[in-house]
């Protein structure tokens, strides 16, 4: 299987969307799938570690337009330095030479009309999105902004059935912080070690406030870490300051996930690096240096993740004033990092990469010789726990109910497994005007991730199994978080009580 990636770089749309997109192209090179980058505008440096990644690289052909006509329905329409129709068409041709079975655009100024355009029967097409400001066609959105009631945004901006993949655990970061080392935060008192690190580009020239803030509170045995990107327009001003102070200047650096592990407090932008350092349990004092950062950081700032400052207050005084506060506080700083790391697992590129993977659940349906496991399934503390039933079931009553199921026509009980053995149960009851879905994972699999597999590979057998069944609901007890959030990144909308998918939109 083959995805292409369409994302560009420069000095106004900054590094991030590029450096996601290689994230989430990493975990699906080790899934097996060959990854395509699609690019108009990015700089040289960030070019060579694409195809040092081992990714094919493709750049559109340079033109004059623009996007303009896309401005009132676009807010960052103009970021992409082309006509959208333009762009599309040269997509598409690419698209169709490497054979890619799926587009993942990571790109403020392109939405619906694009995504429809580049879509085939045979290629879907994924959006990777954080404002939630434009309507989508594509098959999958996934958005890991943290904000309260993360679907209500996408509400009427995405087609019915779109997966949509929401919250920090989607959060596409590089196979680094997926299981990063312990942190070692310096005790109170003992020297710090910090970090600044403002993105690839800092248009906002946060970089060089930053480092003179730090150098005002620094004390004896601190160190800190400055990393900038090759086309920073005051590298080497920074590089020539950081060995007058003392410290390390990395440029371009591979390494943030080590430099992260190893420092005590970060300042930096409230860009993609936020998930970083969350993934890392780094505490971080944030600047805002872009609007689209602005919901993103005041809400981790509202749950205790970081410390949020605004560009225009973020003066060399005001940063010295955070710094010595978080520096003289490490009860506060190990609450954060400890907060952070519950919800950020870096984990997220994988949860997308199976998403755009081949199935890899297979279903039987169950018999008798069942019997035995589904009962000691059903009796598993945790899945009793989120059932309507909590009560234990006696071998008795289960022998009742599975030979009852077995030989109902309206029910359809199925086994899923892959490679490692069985992964869990869906079940269908079938009703007048719908069918309602129950599931869950075999307890040895819990926590796999793989339960939106075993659902999808299950409605498409219900699909086969009963063709004229419009309607797919499941009913989801209050209390059970894991449940909803399956379901409605899985392409079901809630209403009347129930989480509902169209058949016709189930894939």
């Amino acid at each position: 299987m083959t995805v292409l990636f369409r994302a560009d770089a420069s000095a106004e749309i900054g590094t991030g969307h590029v450096m996601r997109c290689l994230a989430l192209a990493s975990a699906a090179n080790a899934l097996g799938e060959e990854c395509v980058f699609v690019c108009r505008d990015i700089p040289r440096l960030l070019a060579e570690r694409i195809t040092g990644d081992g990714h094919n690289l493709q750049f559109l052909i340079p033109t004059d337009g623009d996007n303009a006509a896309k401005a009132a329905e676009v807010p960052y329409a103009h970021w992409l330095k082309a006509p959208w129709r333009d762009d599309a068409v040269e997509t598409s041709e690419i698209a169709d030479e490497v054979g890619a079975d799926w587009i993942v655009v990571d790109h403020y100024g392109l939405d619906a009309d694009w995504e429809q355009a580049v879509a085939t029967a045979d290629r879907n097409v994924a959006a990777m999105d954080d404002l939630a400001d434009r309507r989508h066609a594509a098959a999958l959105v996934s958005d890991p902004s943290l904000v309260a009631k993360p679907h209500d945004r996408y509400k009427n901006l995405t087609a019915p059935g779109c997966q949509l993949l929401l919250g920090p655990r989607y959060a596409a970061l590089r196979s680094e912080f997926a299981d990063p080392p312990p942190r070692l935060p310096a005790p109170g008192g003992e020297p710090m070690r910090f970090l600044i690190a403002f993105g690839g580009v800092d248009a906002a020239g946060m970089t060089r406030v930053a480092i003179e803030a730090l150098a005002a509170v620094v004390e004896a045995g601190d160190h800190a870490h400055v990393v900038v990107g090759a086309a920073h327009e005051g590298r080497a001003a920074i590089a020539g300051r950081c060995a007058e102070l003392g410290w390390t200047c990395h440029v371009n650096s591979s390494r943030m996930g080590p430099l992260m592990a190893a420092t005590d407090l970060a300042i930096g932008a409230g860009g993609s690096m936020v998930w970083e350092r969350m993934a890392m349990g780094l505490p971080t004092i944030a600047v805002i240096v872009a609007d689209n950062q602005r919901d993103q950081v005041n809400e981790a700032a509202r749950l205790s993740l970081l410390v949020a400052m605004e560009q225009a207050d973020a003066s060399v005084e005001a940063l010295q004033a955070q710094i010595r506060s978080l520096r003289g506080n490490s009860g506060l700083r190990e609450k954060m990092s400890a907060s952070c790391r519950r919800r950020v697992d870096g984990k997220g590129a994988v949860r997308i990469a199976r998403r755009l993977a081949p199935c890899p659940v297979k279903l039987r349906p169950a018999t008798e010789a069942d019997s035995a496991d589904l009962l000691e399934w059903r009796n598993h503390e945790f899945i009793r726990m989120v059932s309507h039933n909590t009560e234990m079931i006696s071998p008795e009553d289960h022998a009742l109910w599975l030979t009852g199921t077995l030989n109902n026509p309206a029910r359809h009980l199925l086994i899923g497994f892959d490679n490692d053995g069985v992964l869990g149960v869906v079940r269908f009851d079938k009703g007048p005007s719908n069918a309602e879905v129950s599931i869950y994972l075999a307890p040895q699999r819990l926590g796999s991730g793989l339960g939106p597999n075993l659902l999808m590979a299950g409605e498409l057998a219900m699909a086969e199994h009963w063709p004229d069944v419009p309607e797919i609901l499941a009913e989801v007890l209050p209390t059970n978080r894991a449940s909803r959030d399956l379901f409605l990144s899985c392409g079901y909308r809630y209403s009347s009580g129930f989480f509902r998918k169209s058949v016709g939109s189930a894939s």
